[in-house]
């Protein structure tokens, strides 16, 4: 994934080992989860069809974030949830207007 004119600036500045040794958002201790928008953002990217499709195919366990996962379907979630209480609201709510003709009806019987 990288490009030769890259690598030669990764070796220059050091950053080959980090690059290749960290995890998302330069995650160094795998037994933590740090950053969720990062995974979310890599679990995003890796998607197929997505520029990044094959990125970490050689990984252990392929190119899947499992963190980046989660967040996915907690945020599909709360959306769901979010849009059933903005219906229940709605639904309890007259419709617009409704207390103008109700009201108009009024000064008509008077």
């Amino acid at each position: 994934l990288v490009n030769e004119e890259d690598r030669k600036l990764c070796d220059e500045r050091s950053w080959t080992e980090r690059l290749r040794d960290s995890g998302v958002a330069g995650m160094a201790n795998f037994d933590t989860v740090k950053c969720l928008h990062a995974h979310y953002a890599h679990h995003l990217a890796i998607q197929d069809g997505s520029l990044f499709a094959d990125a970490g195919a050689g990984a252990p366990g392929g190119a899947f974030n499992h963190v980046g996962a989660w967040v996915h379907e907690a945020l599909a979630k709360a959306e769901e949830e979010e849009g059933d209480a903005a219906a229940a609201e709605a639904a309890e709510r007259p419709a617009p207007g409704a207390k103008a003709e109700a009201e108009a009806g009024d000064a008509k019987a008077d």
